[in-house]
């Protein structure tokens, strides 16, 4: 993906939600909104009685209700219901969970089979919401639940303390803004729960409502899509945002998640499950499972039934689209900082960035450009399946001395682009496998335990050229393995044992390589 198509994608989901989130000077005149406000201490009921004025906002001729709590305890013993043309504000409040069912807020479900289809315009401002988990047993539980609804925004808030579910899910929302609020605290860990949940309206399953809802909602596979989340804190959470399940042919799609926090996070900070169009910058991670994962299905998951994998068939009557023209998803992860990937339970786990497709729905052209990647246990890009895929100008390095892991891994992937990368202290800074027709240039090598670049494993007709690697403990570029017809041009390696070690891989192009500083054997060339 060229740069200008990247600033293009960028740019095209901002105007979009530009066009439905308008800006200051283009909200409804005072006169046309219905102002309510609530004193500290007031029940969920006298709540919920201020937000049923919505219903009736056609009536009198108004436009949008707006509810204010004022500054003080709320303690609520049922779950709140907002309808569309609704603002709730909650600044300097604390608002606790009493009710075992249900989450904190939820929207009110239109009936989609009678073409009534969102609760549109919604917005929730401030406060901080705490979920109670105290009072309850139960294993999942949510405290913020937006489903088929369109235009909401959720700004200012601090969203805590719940079991295992999630702190705020969107099912099949269109056009939502998550916005400088703070997720943190769950009681129970070892779950896969995001605490900012992307998903889609596929089953009870997936998207649970308490017993008056089942009723209105309409299970029709419906995405979430033009979603920003933006300048949010994550810790002591799970995972941080995005999905653990999908259903075929359907996407969440026009996400852009940029400037936000993730400390402490026990799986994956961002997790991209069957997503297209998708920008992942400026975030900051520090200490996670995995620092970033994109895929397209599980493992396996291609041929199984819904039973057996969280890769789900449509529901009856859902049009699947087709996968986007070339695989290309259209996922750009750019200008982020991760630091600290430790391993676990998954074998992802210890990835900073990994990206996973299958050989029948590969992700192409995804770009992995200007990202600082610090002390990842595993691999601090992690590419499988990855046609075309394009890692350029990322900042590589272990802990110290002591702390050798891999650097950039590439399984399965044709026509790479691995350029203009400093990787330090990695076992291999550069490894391809199975992976041919790519290009690795210009990349600054140093420290590596093992390789500076290794290919192998039947990697052909790549070109290794201009890379500078110095005091590597083995070898400077090792080509092994059935890897032919690679060349190998205009590279500098300074302190090797080996410079170039070639082994089992025929009609290897050796041009204008230089050595320097101490090296045993500038070229070992072991081919039959």
């Amino acid at each position: 993906m060229k740069r200008k198509s990247i600033l293009g994608l960028v740019l095209n989901v901002f105007v979009v939600l530009l066009a439905v989130f308008p800006v200051k000077g283009q909200a409804a005149n005072e006169q046309e909104v219905v102002k309510v406000s609530l004193p500290a201490g007031s029940r969920a009921n006298e709540i919920q009685k201020a937000l049923d004025q919505a219903k009736t906002l056609k009536e009198t001729g108004k436009k949008q209700l707006e509810v204010t709590l004022k500054e003080g305890t709320y303690e609520l013993t049922d779950d709140l219901v907002i309808y569309s043309d609704t603002i709730l504000v909650a600044r300097d409040c604390k608002i606790i969970k009493k009710h075992q069912k249900g989450p904190m807020v939820r929207n009110y479900l239109y009936d989609r089979e009678k073409g009534q289809n969102y609760a549109a315009n919604i917005k929730i401002i401030g406060g901080l919401w705490d979920g109670g988990a105290g009072i309850t047993e139960k294993k999942s539980d949510e405290t913020f639940r937006f489903i088929h609804a369109k235009n909401v925004e959720v700004r200012d808030l601090t969203i805590k303390n719940i079991m295992a579910g999630h702190l705020l899910t969107l099912a099949g929302v269109d056009h939502a803004i998550v916005d400088r609020c703070t997720f943190s605290s769950y009681c129970v860990y070892g779950t896969t729960k995001e605490a900012l949940h992307l998903d889609l309206v596929h089953s009870r399953h997936m998207v649970p409502v308490v017993e008056s809802s089942k009723k209105q909602i309409c299970y029709d596979d419906a995405p979430c899509k033009n979603i920003i989340v933006s300048n949010c804190k994550f810790y002591n959470v799970p995972a941080g945002v995005g999905s653990h399940s999908a259903v075929r042919g359907m996407y969440n799609e026009n996400i852009v998640i940029k400037d936000n926090m993730f400390t402490n996070i026990e799986a994956a900070a961002i997790r991209c499950y069957n997503y297209k169009n998708v920008t992942i910058t400026g975030n900051v991670i520090e200490r996670a499972g995995i620092g970033m994962e994109v895929y397209t299905c599980t493992e396996n998951s291609e041929n199984m039934d819904d039973d057996k994998t969280s890769f789900h068939f449509p529901n009856s009557g859902v049009e699947q689209e087709k996968p986007p023209m070339d695989q290309d998803y259209s996922i750009v992860i750019d200008h982020n900082q991760i630091h600290t990937v430790y391993t676990g339970k998954d074998k992802k786990f210890g990835n900073a960035i990994c990206v996973t497709g299958s050989e029948k729905r590969p992700i192409a052209n995804l770009a992995i450009t200007d990202n600082i990647i610090i002390n990842a246990k595993k691999n601090a890009i992690h590419l499988l399946h990855a046609p075309k895929v394009q890692v350029i100008r990322n900042q590589i390095s272990g802990n110290d001395q002591k702390s050798y892991r891999g650097g950039i891994y590439l399984n399965k992937s044709k026509e790479a682009r691995i350029e203009s990368n400093h990787i330090r202290f990695t076992e291999r800074a550069i490894e391809m496998v199975m992976s041919s027709q790519g290009s690795v240039m210009e990349n600054q090598i140093s420290d590596s335990l093992y390789d500076g670049i290794y290919v192998g494993n039947r990697s052909r007709d790549n070109r290794i050229e201009g890379n500078l690697i110095a005091e590597t403990a083995g070898t400077g570029i090792a080509i092994e393995e059935r890897a032919d017809n690679n060349q190998l041009k205009n590279n500098t390696i300074k302190s090797a044992n080996i410079g170039i070690f070639i082994k089992d891989s025929r009609k290897t192009k050796l041009i204008g390589n230089r050595f320097e500083g101490t090296i045993n054997q500038k070229i070992k060339d072991k081919t039959t």
